[in-house]
């Protein structure tokens, strides 16, 4: 039976080399003794037949060589019945004072336990970390390296130049290398990775410097990753500069962090304080007491003294003054929150300005926007300068202003544009509270399906009486297909106004305008057609028939002042003839209490009477007339000579 396949995968993952390599680190301690140390290590592997992981006792040889293939042998070493549970293995292998700080590999051989002849396993794995930790154990004095002794802590640890220092009395500092290095008086735990010339001052414990020039740390537990004449100040302890130049963070301002750039600086009690980078010739600033506060980046920029939990996010030349709490810019240039406004927010743009003590103020963005308290303002030169209120101005002028508290203000020369949902509202604005359409189009889109014949889908409502409202909308439930504009007072509607697309008619009070224009919603409404009023007179719509005495009427109309006269609104000078209101109804009493006008109903039907009464009057003189002939007849015959 052939024999399955057998590969091993060492266990050189990053948790065994860095064991290793701690290793190293605490051999390193006693290296001043230059002792001689064991040059055994231990090897972990994990074997495999086939696909899985093998389980039992396995004799493995080991020998070290040179070269990954070919090379020379450099030692040996055997084991016998090697117990291997899962595929993991351990064994210690040991082959002299062989590791010199050159590459060695090793070359792993196995059989099962006793049994036929060993296979060899490839690739040869590369040996790192721990054997050479034994070199440098081996390797006595090493140049550039001092460990000095603590009776009773830790050692110090200096490299490099020998200008590079520990004071006395400290414990477990290191300095790793670079030049002129120090690390001061009670500095307990203090490092300096490398570089020239930093600095960790007294009592500054756990302090790092992680490379680069020029940098002091005053404060416990603060870093410096690197860069060039960074500084931490003192009590601003867990402070960090990530690198870049010329960085400050000042007294007291603990926890602030600086990650990088040019010429950034945190003054002090500015705790928890944060400046991502940017900078440049004229770095970015927070102030004092800015607890919180942040700047990611730009240049120049500017958080100034108190403003807790301000943020700018960048750009240039930015400034949240004084007492300005919770206050935001996010970019742009030149823009300014003044002293006083907490929580206020410019989005961007340039020269834009929120007003002294001008709390929840906003600016979107623009340009030379002004808002004071709890104002908006957006656009071109657009001026919030009213608490409360919201102006937004298009780029045709250069001011526009708000000019009462609360007020919406908007400068949309070319129009302004609404949509609700699926509806949309075009329309023209000039000034106030003025609402002009002009040219444009207004639209407004909506169902209104009710059961109600009005429809409402635009209210227009009184501001001293809310109750009193004008209802414009379009009736499509149905086979409703008009229009309606309808008054309300407290819930009541007078008379609404129809529109109907269909033949162009206008109807009051009824939603069938069967004309041009019909009034009412009786049976035989009155209407005009376009060249004349013709009255509604069914039958059927009257009541109350009282018989009248034409002759009566007759005797009233010739009495009647009847002159002619023009209306003073006719400038034209049109001239008429007809009756005075007053006299119409002081003579017939028609139109209920209403003397002001005469009723074409009215004046036609008194005009009918007349005629009737004087054709009765026409009749009696026809009767006599006729008498007088008959009776001058027989006159003339009687005075006619006999013949």
């Amino acid at each position: 039976m052939a024999k399955a396949p057998r590969y091993l995968i060492t266990m050189k993952t990053t948790k065994y080399l860095c064991l290793s390599i701690w290793t190293a680190t605490i051999l390193l301690a006693s290296l001043v003794q230059a002792a001689a140390q064991s040059t055994a290590f231990t090897y972990q592997g994990r074997l495999f037949v086939g696909d899985l992981p093998a389980n039992g006792l396995y004799d493995l040889q080991f020998t070290n060589y040179d070269a990954a293939t070919t090379g020379t042998a450099l030692g040996g070493f055997n084991t016998n019945a090697l117990p291997v549970t899962n595929g993991l293995f351990t064994v210690t292998l040991d082959f002299g004072a062989v590791f010199d700080g050159t590459a060695r590999w090793l070359e792993i051989s196995e059989r099962t336990n006793g049994t036929g002849a060993f296979a060899t396993l490839a690739p040869r794995q590369l040996l790192a970390a721990a054997p050479y930790a034994t070199y440098a154990a081996s390797a006595g004095a090493v140049p550039g390296l001092t460990i000095v002794q603590n009776a009773g802590g830790a050692p110090n640890v200096i490299e490099g130049s020998t200008a590079n220092s520990v004071e006395s009395g400290v414990m477990g500092a290191t300095i790793g290398g670079g030049d002129n290095n120090t690390i001061q008086a009670n500095a307990d735990l203090a490092t300096i990775g490398g570089g020239f010339a930093n600095l960790i001052q007294t009592g500054a414990s756990e302090a790092t410097i992680g490379g680069g020039d020029g940098h002091h740390i005053s404060a416990s537990e603060a870093t410096i990753g690197g860069g060039r004449g960074h500084s931490i100040g003192p009590n601003a302890h867990h402070a960090t500069i990530g690198g870049g130049e010329g960085n400050g963070i000042l007294d007291n301002a603990h926890h602030a962090t600086i990650g990088g750039g040019q010429n950034n600086g945190i003054q002090t009690n500015s705790t928890y304080a944060t400046i991502g980078g940017g900078g440049g010739s004229r770095g970015n600033r927070i102030g004092h007491y800015a607890n919180n506060a942040t700047i990611g980046g730009g240049y120049n920029n500017r958080i100034l003294d108190n403003a807790d939990s301000a943020t700018i996010g960048g750009g240039a030349n930015n400034t949240i003054q004084n007492i300005s709490p919770g206050s935001i810019i996010a970019g742009g240039a030149d823009n300014q929150i003044q002293s006083g406004s907490t929580n206020a927010t410019i989005g961007g743009g340039d020269g834009n300005t929120i007003q002294f003590n001008a709390n929840y103020a906003t600016i979107p963005g623009g340009l030379n926007n002004i808002a004071t308290n709890f104002a908006f303002a957006a656009g071109t030169g657009a001026q919030a300068v009213n608490q409360g209120a919201f102006v937004w101005a298009d780029s045709s002028g250069p001011i526009f202003s708000s000019t009462a508290n609360n007020q919406f203000a908007v400068r949309a020369t070319g129009g302004a544009a609404f949509q609700l949902g699926n509806a949309t509202a075009l329309v023209q604005t000039t000034g106030g509270v003025l609402l002009q359409l002009g040219s444009a189009n207004a639209i407004v889109q909506a169902d209104d399906t009710s059961s109600d014949p009005d429809a409402k889908q635009l209210v227009i409502q009184g501001n001293a009486n809310s109750s009193r409202q004008l209802e414009l909308g379009y009736k499509t439930a149905g086979s409703a297909n008009y229009g309606t504009i309808q008054a309300v007072e407290q819930g009541v509607a007078y008379r609404s106004l129809v529109l109907q697309p269909s033949g162009g008619g206008v109807g009051i009070g009824t939603t069938t305008p069967g004309n041009l224009l019909v009034v009412g919603n009786s049976p035989f409404p009155p209407y005009c057609n376009g060249a004349m009023w013709v009255n509604g007179s069914d039958r059927n719509s009257k009541e109350a028939f009282t018989a009248i005495n034409p002759r009566a009427v007759l005797e009233k109309v010739s009495a009647l002042p009847i002159t002619q006269w023009r209306y003073k609104a006719e400038a034209d000078g049109t001239e008429h003839i007809g009756p005075m209101a007053q006299d119409f109804h002081a003579a017939f009493g028609l139109n209920g209490n209403d003397d002001k006008h005469i009723s074409t109903v009215d004046e036609g039907g008194v005009a009918l009477a007349a005629i009737q009464g004087l054709n009765q009057k026409l009749e009696e003189t026809r009767t006599e007339n006729a008498d007088l002939r008959a009776r001058l007849e027989k006159l003339e015959r009687l005075l006619q000579p006999s013949k």
